[in-house]
């Protein structure tokens, strides 16, 4: 019989712990000591571990036979991040950062301090999530010190209002299949902070003012990091970004 998830357990601190250290330190070290063709080598092999461990995630649920396309799809910010990773690594696209950057530490940071998981260590469902998530706050925290991006009060709007518009086509598939991503169709099964914010579909509204809060409270750290020398690039960047957008 597996053991049982702690949350804040000694296994659950000492995750936090390693992803913690690895993202405050690799990223410096590379930035310092690394050449370019090392940097470049890295970065794409950051990449295919991003996308790999989701696909060896999809083939133990379907070899399992605990596969659901109700539960497993990547529909929720940290999985839709895992999906645009990999691409904003390779191609130092910023606005695809401006976009991992809030959905990434916002989903992310939540899912790391509350686990959704029922399995403790060495499970592979536990090392699985620890690393699937870890690894989000890892790339964003790369792309921030190797790339010089920074995002701006206006990235976080502009995330938070795609965010929004994706709530409509995730509604429709939450119809279709009988799903539940985003939350959109009904509270989750388990207690949750929604549980305070009254009945479906009043509790939408509040689901959207603690995104928008979620979303300003990842953004402060680099409201001052944007006065470092890397200020002129991000506005240079941001501009790039919003060609893209239009085009």
């Amino acid at each position: 019989m597996e053991n049982a998830f702690v949350m804040f357990g000694r296994n659950h601190l000492a995750a936090l712990a390693v992803i913690v250290f690895l993202s405050a330190t690799g990223p410096q070290l590379i930035r310092r000591l690394a050449t370019d063709v090392f940097e470049r080598n890295f970065r794409y092999a950051l990449a295919a571990l991003i996308w790999g461990q989701e696909i060896i995630l999809y083939i133990y649920r379907i070899s399992n036979d605990i596969w659901t396309v109700q539960e497993n799809l990547s529909l929720h910010l940290c999985g839709m991040s895992i999906i645009v990773l990999p691409v904003m690594l390779i191609r130092k696209n910023y606005f695809l950062y401006e976009l991992t950057y809030f959905w990434g530490l916002a989903g992310a940071t939540q899912a790391l301090l509350t686990p959704n998981t029922t399995v403790d260590f060495p499970h592979f469902l536990f090392l699985q999530f620890f690393l699937s998530h870890g690894i989000i706050i890892f790339a964003v925290i790369y792309a921030t010190v190797i790339f010089g991006f920074r995002p701006t009060a206006k990235s976080g709007v502009k995330a938070f209002f795609i965010t929004l518009f994706l709530l409509l086509p995730i509604g429709v598939i939450n119809w279709l299949i009988k799903s539940n991503y985003f939350f959109i169709a009904h509270k989750p099964d388990s207690a949750s902070v929604l549980d305070i914010m009254g009945p479906w579909p009043w509790y939408l509204l509040g689901m959207i003012g603690m995104g928008a809060l979620m979303f300003t409270v990842v953004y402060l750290p680099s409201a001052f990091l944007r006065k470092s020398a890397f200020g002129a690039e991000t506005e240079r960047l941001e501009k790039a970004s919003d060609a893209q957008v239009a085009d």
